[in-house]
């Protein structure tokens, strides 16, 4: 069976992560926003530092950005805080979220999941 990643392992490296990604401004983001999608609702899963949250805050009312790695959260709190966004240090499958989402956005999380992990063996 192939090896999971620690999905904290970026807990280690957050500041840098977060100089990388604003190396390349839009590059994860520009063709979400050339969608022009819209709505009252927008989760981003596995958000980082919070990038993809701060784009999607200009269409939608409100926007929760969650991430395992609570120094990406800290980050993404001080560098990329707007009214409508709350961020959350949370794993995806514990997230207890009633209202629903309009839009759920994820961008390089998936493969850090079990669960295709699991569909990639099989």
């Amino acid at each position: 069976m192939a090896q999971i990643a620690d999905p904290q392992s970026f807990d280690r490296f957050a500041l840098d992560y977060d100089r990388f990604v604003s190396l390349l401004p839009g590059q994860n983001t520009a063709w979400l926003l050339g969608l022009d999608l819209k709505g009252k609702r927008a989760l981003d899963a596995g958000c980082g530092t919070g990038h993809a949250v701060e784009a999607l805050a200009d269409n939608f009312e409100e926007v929760v950005g969650l991430d395992l790695s609570a120094p990406l959260i800290e980050i993404a709190r001080a560098k990329r805080a707007r009214p409508n966004v709350r961020y959350v240090v949370e794993d995806l499958f514990g997230l207890k979220d009633e209202d629903g989402f309009d839009l759920v956005y994820s961008h390089t999380m998936l493969h850090h999941l079990g669960i295709t992990a699991r569909a990639w063996s099989t």
